[in-house]
């Protein structure tokens, strides 16, 4: 497991899926789901208006990343209410990508912590949670966290 700052990366290797959160009160879309959202032209802002997708917990969306992205499939997983979001909601979130992980077979993978995308915790408790949760997908995670990727701090790390 990697953990990448520089956003950059995202482009130059093709991975199975990208999965990332969005909260339901945080509007233009953070992170990796507002890169994806300017990629694809405002889709996943088109779903937002048309209630298609709210980013409630709980909520996933799955759609097909080419040929215009460098992955094959987007999951996005509802955050819930950005106030509410806390350390005790990330296993419940690691779960969600876990599975959907799982379902689709996905043999590499590049994952948003969750909560980072509008820093709703800390990076060392993101990582402290996912360092506690036993992974069931058997994909090589790199871990983005844009948060950290905006505040220009480490280039990448091994994890």
């Amino acid at each position: 497991m990697r953990v990448v700052a520089p956003l950059r990366e995202l482009f130059e290797d093709e991975v199975d899926a990208l999965v990332c959160g969005a909260f339901e009160d945080v509007r233009p879309l953070a992170g990796l789901a507002g890169l994806v959202d300017w990629d694809t032209a405002g889709f996943l802002s088109q779903m937002l208006k048309r209630n298609f997708w709210t980013g409630t917990r709980g909520e996933s969306l799955l759609f097909p990343g080419r040929p215009r992205l460098k992955f094959h499939w987007l999951i996005l997983v509802g955050l819930g209410n950005k106030a509410a979001f806390s350390d005790s909601s990330v296993p419940d979130v690691l779960g969600e990508y876990d599975r959907a992980l799982v379902g689709l077979g996905a043999q590499t993978a590049f994952v948003e912590l969750p909560g980072r995308n509008c820093n709703a915790i800390s990076y060392e408790s993101a990582r402290k949670s996912l360092d506690k949760y036993s992974l069931s997908s058997r994909a090589l995670w790199t871990l983005v966290d844009t948060e950290r990727s905006a505040e220009n701090k480490d280039s990448s790390k091994d994890g």
